[in-house]
């Protein structure tokens, strides 16, 4: 087991890559710790690896840009908290955002396994609002004088959806060992006016993957906080199995986005410093 803490998600991502890199490209129970996730990204790690995505995809087809993979955790351009009703228009943009995937055979996000998930009784159930409305009530004054939080009873889970889970993963649907859902769980903790995170990866491609699930992550995490009328505190995201992908992207390439990740870094580590 490897833990790692860092304030900025860019950094927290890098400094556990490198990690990997120096450990033959894996490790179980990969801990990754951002205490600041809302803070802005560092420009220099973001940058380089979507260069780096840009330039594998044309030769795979298979990696996609850090705000596509972002995206399918948390569609950021349908949330807009200044508007009317906007977790309503949330869940009604991703539904026709969501017909358009199934008439191109690209049916499932995470997403959709938090707002529309497979119901036993075959209806889709919206976990997400299920979350945030649980959250909002648990915030309000109990009898006797007593309020504030159930501290721990909040997840979100991707497998049956039992009171306050967020469940991604589907019995008897998802069947595939390495492939979606990769995500297993999402669970929240109440600490006063502060919302925590934590996500339990079964398996985390880390250069295709990981950058944009932390971004997901804190979109996921920013949107409960904000309709709860709370503060995003910590993310912590768990991978069982953490890959830096040496057997898909070759162990010499991905060395080779370290390097150029020190180098674009060391101006910023000279300013802090």
């Amino acid at each position: 087991m490897h833990a790692i803490t860092n304030e900025n998600l860019s950094l927290a991502w890098n400094e556990a890559l490198q990690h990997l890199i120096e450990n033959d490209g894996k490790c179980v129970h990969l801990a990754v710790a951002i205490t600041r996730p809302l803070d802005p990204e560092v420009d220099a790690v973001r940058n380089t690896l979507d260069q780096f995505i840009a330039e594998r995809r044309g030769a795979d087809g298979k990696q996609w840009p850090i705000s596509t993979v972002a995206n399918t955790m948390f569609p950021g351009a349908f949330y807009r908290p200044s508007r009317e009703s906007p977790r309503e228009r949330l869940y009604e943009l991703h539904a026709k955002a969501q017909r358009m995937q199934q008439r191109m055979a690209d049916p499932e996000s995470y997403f959709n396994r938090l707002v529309a998930y497979p119901g036993a009784d075959g209806k889709p159930f919206n976990q997400l609002e299920y979350i945030v409305q649980r959250l909002i009530k648990q915030r309000q004054p109990r009898k006797g004088g007593r309020g504030g939080p159930l501290s721990s009873a909040y997840e979100l889970g991707l497998s049956v959806p039992e009171g306050g889970d967020l469940r991604v993963q589907a019995p008897g649907q998802d069947r595939n060992i390495m492939s979606f859902p990769c995500l297993s769980q999402i669970s929240f903790t109440l600490e006063g006016e502060k919302l925590n995170l934590a996500a339990l990866y079964r398996n985390q491609y880390f250069i295709s993957r990981a950058y944009g699930n932390y971004v997901g992550l804190a979109r996921i995490g920013n949107f409960i906080a904000s309709e709860v009328g709370v503060q995003l505190g910590e993310i912590l995201c768990l991978a069982t199995h953490a890959d830096a992908e040496f057997s898909g992207l070759t162990k010499g390439r991905v060395e080779q986005l370290a390097h150029s990740l020190r180098a674009a870094l060391t101006p910023v580590e000279e300013v802090s410093a």
